[in-house]
């Protein structure tokens, strides 16, 4: 018998590979082994079974251990940051610093936490705002010019000033009188409306502003000092003896705010501040005004010193500049009606505010309204041209059907004669549309060669760019939009939990009606509106004239 094959050293090799064993570690079993990276082929009639994937733990390996960058390392993991939220408790922080514009009655505890910066007397026990009543009684926009006089003085004695108080307590009635001093037309930035709006008061010799006026007087003015017509004349004639301007004249006596105090006597002293419509009676000629000098007697001596009170004009934004060294009631008076003119102007520029910002919601949803009806007719539109279509197709295919089974029925004279007519009609056809393009090539024509006749002619071509502002838009963005710091110019922009706040201090508005009010605009990322660019409208004049060409100017010349 012939002795068996001696197998060779690579079929041992897969034998022992077939047989889950090493061969390099004598035969034993490598069953906790990874499977070779070439696989042997089958053998034997088995079949080659894939290895399982590797398990998601795989790449990981001992802190101690070096990596091994031969493996393919996982990606990181990606960050996708969360989409920008507006933050609700920023915003509701933010409205905590905004009060009701039309709160008329006021005690100490609203007034520090509306001013805290102001010096509120030990006495002082209730503020009445009154301007509710007749805040849109009061322009803005109104010039009385004050002349000063510096030459002429009034002389008043202090004993014709002193009279007793009524048990009821003492009543002070003030006048406070504006106008309006637009900036020069030379300026570069315009300046804020608070630094525009002037008011004539009176400085005291010792230093310090105070309104114009005085007490009340039982012998020289009578009356109830609670009547309007009462205060109106205790207005006029310390008005007359302090300045020298007769308010006699003014119709219109508005009842801006009334301030009590309470003495330790148990008595109640009120001062009233009124502001009269100069704005009515003093725009033709100027107003002078005049210096007061008062001459303080004593018993010993005839006259002991003389004590001069000028009258002086100052903006709205310096008597909201209020100093804190200045601790007596009448400059608490002048700072208080600074700061409750400024509130009404603010309530008067926040519903004008609203209002724009409720027309341009209406203007947008309108808008929206006519692109979805436009939509839909061009959606309509679509539908019936492919409708038509298909009508049209089936109606042909109707006709060439109808047309087959009839020609089947005709002889070959009838079906020659309609073939001679198919022709004629296409022929015809044809011709037609040859006349129309020709007629359409001669009309190119005729406007091409007018064209170039214009061409030649000589003409000045003038372009002009045209800005127009809208004041009513502009107006009550920039009130809001104070300066920062003495000489300072406005941001020129507004941020949105101002806006929020400015819009809840009228109290009228939830927090919902407020965010589709301020959906309308576009704030940055910031959260701020730059406001110029929504009362700015520019627009683009194109001007042409005809001039004669030189060669027609010069031939009468030559004749």
């Amino acid at each position: 018998p012939s002795q068996p094959r001696r197998l060779t050293p690579m079929e041992w090799q897969r034998y022992l590979h077939m047989q889950g064993r090493h061969p390099g570690r004598g035969g034993q079993a490598t069953h906790n082994k990874p499977p070779p990276l070439r696989p042997p082929p089958p053998n034997r009639g088995q079949t080659y079974r894939a290895p399982p994937p590797p398990p998601n733990n795989a790449y990981r390996r001992h802190p101690l251990q070096a990596p091994n960058y031969s493996k393919p390392q996982p990606p990181p993991p990606r960050f996708n940051p969360p989409p920008p939220q507006r933050n609700v408790f920023s915003s509701r922080a933010a409205l905590a610093q905004h009060h009701i514009f039309a709160q008329k009655e006021r005690g100490v505890m609203d007034i520090c936490q509306r001013y805290p910066k102001l010096f509120v007397p030990d006495d002082f026990c209730k503020a009445t705002a009154h301007w509710v009543e007749a805040a849109q009684k009061i322009p803005v926009h109104v010039q009385v010019k004050f002349d000063p006089d510096l030459v002429n003085t009034l002389e008043l004695d202090e004993t014709e000033d002193c009279e007793e108080d009524s048990p009821q307590g003492k009543t002070v009635v003030r006048v406070m009188l504006l106008t309006h001093k637009p900036e020069a037309e030379t300026s570069k930035a315009k300046p804020h409306l608070s630094k525009q709006l002037k008011f004539l008061v009176a400085k005291r010799a010792l230093g310090g502003l105070m309104a114009i006026g005085g007490p009340w007087s039982p012998s020289k003015d009578g009356g109830d000092p609670n009547d309007i017509q009462t205060l109106k004349k205790v207005a006029c004639r310390h008005c007359k003896e302090i300045c020298g301007v007769d308010l006699s004249s003014c119709s219109e006596w508005m009842k801006f705010l009334e301030l009590e105090y309470q003495r330790p006597s148990g008595k109640v002293d009120r001062t009233i501040i009124l502001v009269p419509n100069v704005w009515d009676h003093c725009t033709k000629e100027p107003v002078v005004v005049q210096r007061l000098v008062k001459r303080i007697k004593k018993e010993d001596k005839k006259v002991e010193e003389q004590v001069v009170i000028r009258s002086m004009e100052i903006s709205l934004n310096g008597l909201l500049d209020n100093d804190p060294q200045e601790k007596h009631e009448e400059a608490t008076e002048l700072s208080l009606f600074a700061e409750m003119f400024s509130e009404m102007l603010s309530e008067r520029f926040a519903g004008r505010l609203v209002d724009y910002l409720t027309t341009r919601q209406k203007d947008q949803k309108q808008k929206e309204e006519e692109s979805k009806r436009k939509r839909e007719l061009e959606h309509q539109e679509r539908d019936a041209k492919r409708r038509k279509q298909e009508e049209d197709r089936q109606t042909a295919a109707d006709a060439k059907k109808k047309k087959e089974e009839e020609e089947k029925t005709m002889t070959e004279e009838q079906l020659k004669a309609r073939r001679e007519q198919e022709a004629q009609e296409a022929k015809d056809k044809r011709e037609k549309e040859e006349a129309e393009r020709k007629e359409q090539a001669a009309k190119l024509a005729e406007e091409r060669k007018k064209a170039e006749e214009e061409k030649k002619k000589v003409k000045k071509v003038t372009t002009t760019t045209v800005t127009v502002i809208d004041s009513a838009v502009l107006d009550p963005f920039s009130w809001f939009d104070k300066p920062v710091g003495q000489g300072g110019n406005q941001a020129g922009l507004l941020k949105r939990h101002t806006m929020e706040g400015l819009i809840h201090s009228l109290g009228k508005f939830s927090s919902a009606e407020v965010e589709r009010l301020l959906s309308t605009l576009r704030f940055n990322n910031q959260q701020a509106l730059f406001y110029k660019p929504l009362a700015t409208t520019t627009s683009v004049v194109t001007t042409t004239e005809e001039e004669e060409p030189e060669a027609s100017k010069e031939a009468p010349a030559q004749g």
